[in-house]
């Protein structure tokens, strides 16, 4: 942690400790405008305090402010170099603005300051991580673990690594750490969950979680399941049920939010994998989806008007609300060249705010816009189908594709999600 500054003797000490319990308070309830305000008033009346410096620089940066953060961080350092505290977070606001040599640069400063301290290897880890070196990372991540084990956010990014480097035997098992993060909390059921055993004609509950994409990548082990002799009841959303609605070995589908049928067991499909023991040779092959016939009219009839181009969907970004969605994204823009090749044909499946651009740009006469035909994702199957190709970023779609085993180039950022491995230009869960 940075030095503590004594604070002034009298009144005015004891006015800038009740100052800086107010500001830490507030930060601790999350209220970081207010929190940076108070902190402001310490700094006003003390400008040399190192510890708020530190606290006004992390209440920025919860709000987005990196620059200003990293200023914050730096004047931190100044008063106390010796501050691992200070270094690790000046190193988290680099890392956000993507500087990631100063990055980890820094974050070495705080491992080597506090090397027993789990969480600077943690940080370590991640800006080693978004630079792409995987094994670097991977080394601080199990360090992290092994200072800290009961930390699922650190049992969660070794998982990540660990498969996204190939290591599934271990990455698996450490998958499962998901349950103990805040945002994944186990859903809560009166039967045990699955290992993998023989059924012997009970009922199991597979259920959704995580994303659309997600979802559609675990699919193909739900008549793997059947196979092991039980009743298979698959919790859908109504956006994935009619797609979902031809895989083998479903016996009954209910919606997520009606009442769950009685079980014997239940599992979470991206428990899937781990329990039939996956590895790059033994994933069970695409293509494992198909688009029901009555899926996708409209969509269809406007795209056999190009009859004898070449059909092209096209995606830009994912979801805008995916934390991560700026390093997966682009632009429009860099599509329009496509148009310059003859006989193409482009057409947008791109959904949410992203597609205003084709009215920005003035390109609603060059790509046809199909977002306002599509409904589910049997809708957007049934597109797919009918199209000869799409290029687009790593989101559902992608996933989609390829489960249906059409065509697909995606664009991968840097440093990927995981299931894209390393240094491929294939994949082996989506041969297409």
């Amino acid at each position: 942690m940075a030095r503590q500054v004594k604070p002034a003797p009298g009144a005015k000490g004891g006015k800038l400790e009740r100052l800086m319990a107010r500001a830490r308070r507030l930060q601790h309830q999350g209220r970081h405008p207010d929190a940076a305000a108070a902190y402001d008033q310490v700094l006003r009346a003390a400008p040399g305090h190192a510890p708020a410096h530190l606290g006004l620089g992390i209440a920025l940066r919860a709000q987005g402010r990196f620059e200003a953060a990293a200023a914050c961080y730096r004047r931190a350092l100044r008063l106390d170099p010796a501050s691992a505290h200070a270094w690790s977070c000046l190193g988290n606001a680099l890392k956000d603005l993507d500087r990631l040599d100063q990055a980890i640069e820094s974050h070495r400063g705080a491992v080597e300051r506090q090397p027993r301290e789990p969480t600077f290897h943690f940080n370590l880890g991640i800006a080693l991580k978004q630079q792409g070196a995987l094994e670097a990372a991977l080394e601080c991540f199990e360090r992290a673990v092994e200072l800290r084990p009961e930390a699922a956010n650190f049992q969660w990014d070794l998982a990540l690594a660990r498969l996204h480097l190939g290591d599934f035997e271990r990455g698996w098992p450490a998958y499962e750490s998901r349950w103990g993060l805040a945002r994944s909390a186990p859903r809560q059921f009166p039967w045990p969950q699955w290992d993998g055993s023989a059924l012997d004609g009970r009922r199991i509950l597979l259920h959704l979680e995580q994303g659309f994409g997600d979802a559609i990548l675990a699919g193909r082990f739900i008549p793997l399941v059947k196979r092991r002799g039980g009743t298979v009841i698959l919790e859908a959303k109504p956006e994935i049920a009619r797609l979902f609605g031809g895989i083998d070995g479903i016996d009954e589908m209910v919606m997520r939010g009606e009442r769950v049928p009685e079980c014997d067991l239940h599992c979470p499909l991206m428990s899937l994998p781990g329990v039939f023991g996956t590895d790059l040779a033994n994933i069970p092959p695409a293509p494992y989806l198909q688009a029901p016939e009555d899926a996708g009219g409209e969509a269809r009839r406007l795209i056999a008007g190009a009859r004898g181009q070449f059909k092209v969907g096209i995606v830009w970004s994912g979801s805008v609300t995916f934390a991560d969605n700026r390093h997966r994204a682009t632009t429009l823009t860099r599509f329009l060249k496509f148009l310059e090749v003859p006989g193409v044909r482009l057409f947008s499946l791109q959904m949410g705010p992203p597609a205003a651009e084709l009215a920005e740009l003035g390109t609603n006469t060059l790509v046809t816009d199909l977002s306002g035909v599509l409904g589910d994702f049997a809708d957007t199957a049934a597109l797919i189908g009918a199209l000869d190709l799409v290029v687009m970023t790593d989101s559902a779609f992608a996933h989609l594709a390829g489960a249906l085993g059409r065509p697909v180039w995606v664009m991968l950022s840097f440093v990927p999600y995981w299931l894209w491995l390393t240094e491929r230009e294939d994949s082996p869960w989506y041969p297409s």
